[in-house]
């Protein structure tokens, strides 16, 4: 999958990044409570989450408009068709 052709593909990939960064806060938030409390755990994993998930829809939402620009093709070949 060619993340920069636009379209849905972005926004998948946009999406795929967002909940690899999830993973990774939620990672670095589980570390944390293991070493110095679970209630500052949980504060950051409910803080991820609400930080990072609009961000996955955003992505979504800007792929789903990209496949509606016309391709670079179509805007400046300098031919015209029959």
């Amino acid at each position: 999958m060619d993340c920069f052709d636009g379209g849905l593909e972005l926004g998948v990939c946009g999406a795929s990044a967002v909940a690899v960064e999830i993973v990774a806060a939620l990672t670095v938030v589980t570390a944390s409570g293991v070493t110095r409390g679970w209630r500052s755990a949980i504060e950051g994993t409910i803080a991820a989450v609400v930080l990072l998930a609009p961000l996955e829809e955003v992505s979504f939402t800007v792929g789903q408009a990209m496949s509606l620009r016309p391709s670079s093709g179509a805007l400046g070949s300098g031919s015209v068709a029959p």
